[in-house]
């Protein structure tokens, strides 16, 4: 990974995106290519252009103050914009390119939208990009279907967004009205991308079979209960291990940090204070969470928070992450309403 040999996290995270494999593969008669910039480009070409980004990330920043939301998903999609727009042999024709269907009049309905239209080379790209996490539920073998992959917040599935990706976004350009959005950007021709990368994390102490899906070099992570990540604090192979609870803005490139770093007994007391009843989510909170109907799908009383490990470099300042948790509420998946009275 060559994000972390950059000063600037932004620059890091465009790295990141850049850099990491992708989350899935699909077959290959799926008519949509699965984009891995670092392999389907010239990675030296990427990394010189990082590097001279990291010495002036004005631009990116720039650009980056410019999106209608500091949400994870739209701040990767604005990475993914600003690679488009500026790298070189890259040329961006459309970004969050609507398709409406007339309805009567003046009326229209949102089929739904490209994220990009690109031109790169003598191929005109429609790419999707997203970033997503994922947490193993299951320890049989058998159970490599992506249904048995959740979201931290149980309201997403990758099976279901993998459906959604396939029969609605990559599909928009067969569409008729598709097509036609498409020729008046003067596009009569489409190569389908997905750029989805991210992390799978796998339970500990036992362990979920990757999704059959899975891209084989995908990026992990693990995730425990809040009591097994205060039994991993008593482990004493972690004894000299900081650790470092990551706010949104830090889930995509792996940590790289000079403070606010735990030792094993800071990060159980702010474990036990954080998954206190105190801290609990209210009411109007829990019934406020947009959620998907699935089978997992618990009212959390604390939302999972994510946690790195990390170790000191030489240089006795910088942390620099090892390996991110997933730290959930005892009871998740499940629901958090006990089953039986006690």
């Amino acid at each position: 990974m060559y994000a972390p040999k950059l000063k600037n996290q932004v620059v890091r995270d465009l790295a990141w995106m850049l850099f990491s494999p992708p989350l899935i593969d699909l077959p290959r008669d799926s008519k949509v290519c699965v984009l891995w910039p670092a392999r389907d480009l010239n990675p030296d070409a990427l990394r010189l252009w990082l590097s001279e980004l990291d010495a002036n990330p004005v631009e990116l920043i720039r650009y980056l103050e410019t999106l209608k939301s500091p949400r994870l998903g739209i701040y990767f999609e604005g990475l993914c914009g600003f690679f488009f727009r500026f790298f070189p042999d890259f040329t961006l024709i459309a970004q969050n390119l609507q398709v409406n269907r007339p309805t009567g009049g003046s009326a229209k309905q949102t089929l739904g939208e490209f994220d990009f239209i690109v031109q790169h080379g003598s191929q005109t790209l429609h790419i999707e990009t997203a970033v997503k996490f994922y947490l193993g539920t299951s320890d049989q073998d058998s159970h490599t279907s992506a249904q048995y992959w959740i979201g931290p917040n149980a309201n997403d599935r990758l099976d279901k967004k993998v459906d959604r990706l396939r029969s609605h976004q990559l599909a928009l350009g067969e569409w008729p009205e598709g097509k036609a959005e498409l020729a008046k950007q003067g596009v009569n021709g489409i190569t389908v991308c997905l750029l989805m990368t991210g992390y799978l994390f796998y339970p500990m102490p036992s362990s979920s079979p990757s999704p059959s899906i899975a891209h084989p070099e995908h990026n992990k992570g693990h995730w425990l209960t809040q009591t097994q990540i205060l039994e991993l604090c008593e482990n004493p192979d972690f004894a000299d291990q900081g650790w470092h609870f990551l706010d949104k803005n830090l889930w995509l490139s792996p940590a790289k940090l000079n403070g606010d770093i735990l030792n094993r007994e800071q990060l159980a007391a702010a474990i036990e204070e954080y998954f206190s009843s105190e801290n609990a989510l209210s009411t109007s909170d829990i019934h406020a969470q947009k959620r998907a109907r699935l089978a997992h799908n618990p009212r959390l009383s604390h939302r999972p928070i994510l946690l790195a490990r990390l170790r000191l470099l030489a240089d006795g300042v910088t942390w620099e992450e090892r390996a991110r948790y997933f730290v959930v509420p005892n009871y998740w998946p499940a629901t958090a309403i006990p089953l039986r009275k006690t």
